[in-house]
């Protein structure tokens, strides 16, 4: 880079540029965080309110790293699922087959009521764009009605006693260069 002084003093012309930015880079980080808590009964994926984030990339070959940590617990023997969107696509999630849920994260049917988990996921996107991206959590329960309900950021019993607390969730993004 070259660089011309007038008086000594002052900078009139840089003349060159760095011609890239170095692959592998981290562009942007933004994060959301969640400390309230959310509820639902629905067996179809639902968004859960205050889990997304809106990133713009700066170029299109640029890469997401996607990162959710949620803390959710449900009703005694029902299972939750979360997904991972990017806008209306779900990603990072299994194949579905037959009535199974195509999840990123999720829970057995086990007695959960008292335990939440802690249900965390990472991706590395390839969105190739350089519009508004939004990455959003979604939750579906395997039953619906009042024992169906799931929950994030708390556990399915919620009791007002030492053996119940209230949590914190995340989804956190960062644009990579590539």
């Amino acid at each position: 880079m070259a660089i011309t002084k007038i008086n000594n003093n002052t900078l009139s012309a840089v003349t060159t540029l760095p011609s890239a930015i170095a692959t592998g880079k981290v562009l942007q980080v933004v994060t959301t965080p969640k400390t309230d808590r959310f509820s639902t009964s629905s067996t179809s994926y639902t968004n859960v309110t205050g889990l997304s984030v809106n990133i713009t990339p700066s170029a299109t070959s640029s890469k997401i790293f996607v990162m959710m940590d949620v803390v959710g617990g449900s009703g005694a023997y029902i299972a939750m699922f979360l997904r991972l969107m990017r806008d209306s696509t779900a990603i990072h999630v299994g194949t579905s087959v037959g009535n199974r849920f195509a999840a990123t994260a999720g829970t057995g049917d086990d007695p959960s009521d008292q335990f939440p988990l802690s249900l965390t996921a990472s991706v590395l996107d390839s969105p190739s764009s350089t519009s508004q991206i939004t990455y959003k959590v979604q939750m579906a329960t395997e039953a619906s009605g009042n024992t169906g309900t799931c929950h994030i950021n708390r556990s399915g019993e919620d009791q007002n006693n030492n053996q119940n607390g209230y949590f914190a969730s995340s989804i956190t993004v960062m644009e990579v260069s590539a």
